[in-house]
C-alpha cells in the first residue's frame, strides 16, 4: 500500500483498492503445485511446491511468499485456502 501512496484508511475506505488486493492473490485452480499459475490479476507467478521447494507436503513457495494450504487435510473441501507465512506477506499491487 505505501508503494501506491495509500494509508491503512484510504486502503479500508477503497472497493477498488480492496478488489485490486484481491486479484493480485487469487488463482483460478482448485490446489497450487509446482509450475506457472496466473493470479486473476493476470500476473504469471512461478509456484514451488512441497519437495519441489524443499517445504512440507502442503507447503508451496511463490517468489519471496511461502504458506500452507489449511483444506488438505479436510476430505470435505473443494478448493484451497493458503496461510502465508512471514513478514512479507503480500504480493504487490
Amino acid at each position: 500500500m505505501a508503494a501506491k501512496g495509500l494509508t491503512l484508511d484510504e486502503f479500508r475506505s477503497s472497493s477498488v483498492q480492496q478488489a485490486a488486493l484481491a486479484r493480485a492473490h487469487l488463482f483460478a485452480a482448485e490446489r497450487l503445485s509446482t509450475g506457472t499459475f496466473t493470479t486473476l490479476d493476470g500476473t504469471p507467478r512461478d509456484v514451488r511446491c512441497g519437495m519441489d521447494a524443499a517445504l512440507p507436503e502442503n507447503a508451496c513457495q511463490i517468489g519471496d511468499l511461502s504458506g500452507f494450504n489449511t483444506l488438505a487435510g479436510d476430505a470435505r473441501a473443494t478448493g484451497s485456502v493458503y496461510l502465508v507465512l512471514g513478514q512479507r506477506n503480500f504480493f504487490q499491487f
